[in-house]
């Protein structure tokens, strides 16, 4: 496998950026349209939030035991 560059962890970084701020427009544009179609899109936005700490915490946890 080649290596990383970096010119691919710039590019990575602003794709991820710009991606991150077209999803977040498209989801302000459709709910000023659609409220009632995104009741509780915070719960679920929340959900996500904690198993990705939970993971995170896990990950952290498990290095620290192998080091």
């Amino acid at each position: 496998m080649e290596t990383i560059t970096t010119g691919h962890k710039i590019f990575a970084i602003i794709f991820v950026i710009l991606f991150v701020v077209g999803m977040i427009w498209a989801y302000w544009s459709d709910f000023k349209k659609r409220k009632e179609d995104f009741k509780g899109t915070w719960v679920s936005f929340a959900i996500i939030i904690g198993v990705l700490i939970v993971f995170l915490m896990i990950r952290y946890v498990f290095k620290q035991l192998s080091a």
